[in-house]
């Protein structure tokens, strides 16, 4: 499963299909990878000559990752805002973990 692609301002979420009893407390195991970060490449020219100079890239990864219990009006369609929000800033009745 692939939350996000490789790119700026991506989000993703996986919930479960069945709603899950928690008020008594609950266990979760998962597991996860973090790859392919997000890589940009500029090159820089000679304004002159229109000569290529050298090549820059830059390597971002995301913002973060959380792990989220909500119990949101959306149910699983519910997302909340990218970046440095990481997916849950938005979400009404939510526990996050970051």
């Amino acid at each position: 499963l692939r939350l996000t692609p490789p790119r700026p301002h991506a989000r993703g979420s996986a919930w479960h299909h069945l709603r899950r009893p928690v008020a008594r407390g609950f266990e979760a195991t998962f597991t996860f990878q973090l790859a392919a970060p997000t890589r940009r490449c500029a090159v820089h020219r000679d304004l002159d000559f229109s000569l290529a100079l050298y090549e820059r890239c830059a390597v971002r990864g995301g913002d973060g990752l959380a792990f989220v219990v909500a119990d949101d009006p959306n149910g699983t369609a519910a997302l909340g805002a990218a970046g440095g929000g990481l997916g849950y800033a938005g979400l009404r009745r939510a526990l996050v973990v970051e």
